[in-house]
């Protein structure tokens, strides 16, 4: 899409977002009782507050960067740290020998803050150095400081212990210091495991870069906030200039998000960050709902706890553009509060008989179905092919519980403070792909492709997993309550208004097939036939209508 449709694109979903709203403040409000003037209003913020984060997302994608590729600057020194805690020694291991494989002259460090003799022998089988604490004060904030204090390169290269690099990561990166103002330069976190739980769907091995739920944010939000010069800072495969560091005394250690937070000051600071939109590291996304959760509750609380150390609103010296941008980010983390009321509605009308809208307003059907459209064809457009209205919605419904505990967390002064890492120990090797041919020479091991292996998760093995999923579970429950009941009143009560119910029932067998999905992901190895998950949910619900009919 041009960046002249892509504007007009987002002009026009954006006007029609106000006028939907303005259409819902004035005529759609159920006043009739305490019970539905309550519902009404928590889903009018909801819905306000869903298209404020939704408003602030197109701002960041109004007019992404391309960045042109930047010859190679020479004489100039760079440190690569690998940064680790409790990491497998066969996880680690391919990260190091991508690291050291890069063609641009380099020295690389191990970052061991467990302090582990397997880890050291490690470092010395493949001839890079080893850098310990004495302790992990200030997690690995604290730990990247330290390891500054140790060493002398130019410039500083940071991977994650699951992050493998490129053998020409540097020299795509390194070129953009010739300005003597850029202090950062970020790449894309891309996915290499095909066994993550957010991704969407699962792609055929030839496919080189499959799609997950963070690719929106790395493909598309980032190169739009470049435009800003408000590139967030990802904590990982990126390179970053050592005098910019020392001018704001080194790595944020106020909070768990040391990588935004320190962005954020290099921006405050008058720095410039560049981002390189090449798929250049690859990683490994969670695979279960555990890790998935501790992995969101890091991120969400940290970012929301920048706000009370260095508010994007007050700090000094970001431009507006620069403001908006970090708080869109800050603010994407309250998603989950904008959810729980779209989960709760149609539960409300039917299985409550406390309609959040009016039902004597005829055009509300009409107005809310070209409202939708236009959002969807929006969406769609903005973000091209690969993007999934159902995998988003997939991805909100598994993440929204665990914002919502972040942002309560947060409101009420319980700011995190412990590091708790993603475990991806019990990860497989990786796929094989054209995108990522460097991956083969770095892992000891091939992959096994998919198989039909439907053994149940060990996740459900201890009571605290079970917490995991629960909230989808009692969404699960409800939703089917509210469907059966609304065959029950369109069928025994005739003078209900029959298409407000329908609506609303098929909104929430929607919300069942979604929770089901969540489920099935979290206790199913094999995720391919998507099929059959749905079509036992579906199954269930006519069973449940022939009940309805039969015994209601």
């Amino acid at each position: 899409m041009t960046s002249v449709w892509r504007k007009r694109t987002i002009s026009f979903a954006g006007s029609v977002a106000v006028f939907y709203l303005i259409y819902r403040g004035l005529f759609t409000l159920n006043l009739d009782g305490i019970g539905c003037a309550v519902a009404s209003v928590c889903l009018l913020v909801g819905e306000t507050h869903g298209l404020v984060l939704l408003s602030l997302h197109w701002f960041q994608i109004w007019d992404p960067v391309v960045t042109p590729p930047c010859p190679v600057i020479q004489d100039v020194s760079v440190d690569v740290f690998i940064t680790t805690l409790d990491e497998q020694v066969e996880l680690l291991e391919p990260t190091i020998r991508a690291a050291k494989s890069m063609h641009y002259p380099h020295e690389t460090y191990i970052l061991d803050d467990g302090d582990r003799k397997e880890v050291r022998d490690l470092a010395l089988q493949h001839g890079v150095h080893y850098l310990r604490r004495e302790s992990n004060v200030d997690y690995k904030a604290g730990n990247l400081n330290h390891a500054l204090e140790h060493t002398q390169g130019d410039y500083v290269a940071i991977f994650d212990a699951d992050h493998i690099a490129a053998p020409d990561f540097l020299n795509r990166t390194i070129g953009f210091f010739r300005e003597s103002n850029v202090a950062f330069v970020q790449t894309p976190h891309c996915t290499a495991n095909d066994d993550d739980i957010l991704g969407w769907p699962d792609t055929p091995e030839s496919t080189p870069l499959r799609w997950n739920a963070d690719t929106v944010f790395h493909r598309l939000v980032q190169p739009g906030k470049a435009r800003w010069n408000a590139v967030m800072f990802c904590g990982s495969a990126a390179v970053l200039r050592r005098e910019a560091l020392e001018e704001i005394g080194g790595f944020a250690t106020e909070t768990i998000t040391e990588d935004m937070h320190t962005g954020l000051r290099l921006h405050a600071r008058g720095w410039k960050s560049v981002f390189v939109n090449e798929p250049l590291v690859f990683g490994l996304a969670p695979r279960d709902m555990t890790s998935l959760r501790t992995q969101r509750s890091r991120w969400g609380r940290g970012n929301l706890a920048v706000l009370a150390h260095d508010n994007p609103i007050t700090i000094p010296g970001l431009s507006l553009p620069q403001r908006i941008a970090y708080m869109a980010s800050i603010l994407s983390w309250t998603h989950g509060m904008a959810r729980i009321p779209l989960y709760l509605a149609p539960v409300l009308m039917l299985s409550l008989d406390l309609p959040p809208v009016r039902l004597d307003q005829p055009w509300l059907g009409p107005v809310v179905v070209f409202y939708v459209a236009t959002l969807w064809i929006c969406q769609r457009s903005l973000h091209g092919p690969r993007f999934s209205i159902l995998a988003m919605e997939l991805s909100q419904l598994m993440t929204a519980w665990t914002d919502v505990r972040s942002c309560l967390l947060i409101a009420v002064g319980r700011s995190p403070s412990v590091f708790h890492t993603t475990d991806k120990n019990d990860h497989q090797s990786l796929p094989a792909s054209p995108a990522q041919d460097f991956h083969q020479a770095s892992l000891s091991q091939e992959c096994p492709t998919n198989t039909w292996d439907i053994r149940l998760r060990p996740i459900f093995e201890n009571v605290a997993a079970i917490r995991e999923v629960l909230p989808q579970w009692i969404l699960l429950f409800l939703s089917i309550h509210a469907f059966q009941q609304m065959i029950h009143q369109i069928t025994h009560e005739p003078s209900v208004n029959w298409s407000f119910h329908l609506a609303s029932g098929c909104i929430a067998l929607i919300h069942a097939v979604l929770a089901w999905e969540v489920l099935e992901r979290v206790t199913l190895r094999r995720r391919s036939d998507r099929c059959l998950a749905s079509a036992i949910m579906v199954s269930s619900c006519f069973v449940v209508a022939l009940l309805s009919l039969t015994y209601g």
